[in-house]
């Protein structure tokens, strides 16, 4: 009989000869990410046709709501031809439009309803303990949004996807308290929508700060300038 040869290479369990450590290598996309402080939740995943020359094309969509339970929430929408990459694509879309939302306490500041495509809701704040009395999509986005106690309705279409819009745009229409106080007193907005006070306050601000650094810059050249003299003298 012949010489066995050890072909694994020398040490326990094979590591050596070309690529031995290779399996306790991390490669370039095994690499651990930093935990997010965003969370997200898949409201709808949906299979699109597209007849081409050859055949049909299949592709996914997505549409995934993305919070920080806090008063951050986002909505994004993703397609691609792979689950996973729809939903990577929905998750950073809905990143880029978050929004921040108005809240009293656990709960909205008032009862509001909003009308997109062929859905309607109306949402209602309630008492702490109430809990989150709402549809599947509805649900998702309040609680990633950080609301407890609140209840929604629909009305119209029940699409997945209509109640979702519609649910973040009433969020987004939703203005705070403070905004309503100062619109009742009787403050006028510009023609983006904001308060005529607040934009001037913030061009006198940028102006004095202008100011002082001109002050400070000349100033500066000031004491290069007498130094030279101090010397001579």
């Amino acid at each position: 009989m012949g010489r066995m040869q050890n072909r694994g290479g020398g040490g326990p369990g094979g590591g050596g000869g070309r690529g031995g450590n290779d399996r306790n290598r991390r490669r370039p996309d095994q690499v651990e990410e930093a935990p997010s402080e965003f969370e997200e939740a898949v409201i709808y995943i949906n299979r699109v046709a597209k007849v081409v020359k050859g055949g049909r094309k299949f592709n996914f969509t997505a549409l995934v709501a993305v919070g920080d339970k806090k008063n951050r929430v986002g909505l994004g929408y993703g397609k691609a031809s792979e689950v996973v990459d729809a939903i990577k694509k929905a998750v950073d879309d809905g990143k880029r439009k978050m929004i921040t939302v108005s809240k009293n306490g656990t709960t909205i500041p008032y009862e509001i309803t909003t009308h997109v495509c062929a859905s309607t809701i109306t949402m209602r704040p309630a008492k702490k303990g109430h809990g989150i009395i709402a549809g599947g999509p509805a649900r998702a986005i309040l609680h990633l949004a950080g609301y407890e106690d609140i209840s929604a309705k629909f009305f119209g279409s029940s699409r997945p996807i209509n109640c979702a819009r519609v649910t973040f745009t009433a969020l987004q229409r939703m203005a705070t308290p403070e905004y309503i106080k100062r619109l009742r007193s009787g403050e006028k907005l510009d023609a983006a929508g904001r308060f005529v006070s607040d934009t001037r306050r913030q061009t006198a601000e940028a102006a004095i700060e202008q100011f002082s650094a001109e002050q400070a810059a000349v100033e500066a050249g000031g004491e290069v300038a007498e130094a030279p003299a101090a010397a001579e003298e």
